[in-house]
């Protein structure tokens, strides 16, 4: 929870910083962009086998009217970035926080936190 990014076998899941429904913004590339890693307030990196060929952005929502992408059918890198978490208010409803994810075909790696907000507002 307090890295705002998990996995499980074809899915990585981020976290936000409110429960809401938030913007993310998914970019997929064909490689991997170095200026990422330190953009935003919080980053996170981890990998992502998509077998399918088609991937969903969602709240938990896989019905087959959900929108899918097409990506090629392989290993992944995502990284992941929020920005906006000092405009959150204190009841955690209001806020202009939003999420980015990039992927781009690379290694599966672990999940781990490139740069953390130092006082990250975790979802209660």
């Amino acid at each position: 929870m307090n890295n705002l990014i998990a996995t499980t076998d074809g899915a990585i899941g981020v976290g936000t910083a409110r429960r809401r429904t938030l913007p993310v913004t998914l970019d997929i590339r064909t490689e991997h962009l170095k200026t990422t890693s330190t953009t935003g307030t919080t980053s996170a990196e981890a990998g992502l086998r998509i077998t399918s060929g088609r991937i969903v952005v969602s709240k938990l929502d896989y019905r087959p009217t959900t929108p899918r992408t097409a990506v090629p059918p392989g290993n992944y890198t995502a990284h992941t970035y929020a920005t906006g978490f000092d405009t959150i208010s204190d009841d955690r409803i209001d806020g202009n926080d939003t999420y980015h994810v990039v992927l781009w075909p690379g290694p599966i790696v672990e999940p781990h936190v490139l740069k953390r907000y130092p006082h990250l507002p975790i979802p209660g």
